[in-house]
């Protein structure tokens, strides 16, 4: 797998992931995310992100059961609402406890610091909209870009999304 470097700030960084991805992996991903349809490459990225934070202080990241970021109560890490963790240090993830216990016995080990090398599963949830595919009834203009929103329904998961619409038609 080939990788690019996305953008860095201070103690983290995210590389994003390019390559084939195995039809197991993709099942895990599906089942992961509680899924009834399977999900490919197309539906989502992959990211390595590494955060460093000193011992004490707090990560800052709540996650469900099955590892999706609930809620990122801080500004300096791009982990963001919804995405999924499969790896911390190079370790399959199988649960939020398995996750906690890995994370007690790094703090317990470290030294000053705590590294954690995550490796993510970010879903996409917006595609350009080509012309051709624009509503009959809405002229598109120039000073707008127009996008097809993707919405997942993960299970515990709660959104809150407003939409607006015109002529009964989502926009």
């Amino acid at each position: 797998m080939s990788s690019i470097k996305a953008r860095s700030k201070s103690h983290h960084s995210s590389i994003k992931i390019n390559g084939p991805i195995s039809p197991a992996l993709e099942r895990q991903i599906t089942q992961k995310f509680g899924f009834p349809q399977p999900l490919n490459s197309k539906n989502y990225e992959m990211f390595h992100i590494e955060i460093e934070k000193p011992l004490g202080q707090y990560l800052g990241i709540q996650l469900t059961d099955s590892c999706i970021v609930h809620s990122v109560n801080r500004d300096d890490v791009d982990v963001i609402f919804g995405d999924l963790w499969l790896e911390v240090n190079e370790t399959w993830i199988e649960d939020k406890k398995h996750f906690t216990e890995m994370f007690r016995k790094m703090k317990k080990d470290a030294n000053g610091s705590i590294k954690l090398k995550i490796k993510i599963v970010r879903l996409l949830w917006k595609q350009n909209l080509p012309d051709d595919r624009m509503p009959m009834d809405i002229l598109p203009r120039r000073e707008y870009k127009y996008h097809l929103a993707i919405i997942y329904g993960i299970p515990k998961m709660h959104l809150t999304l407003a939409l607006k619409a015109l002529n009964g038609k989502v926009i």
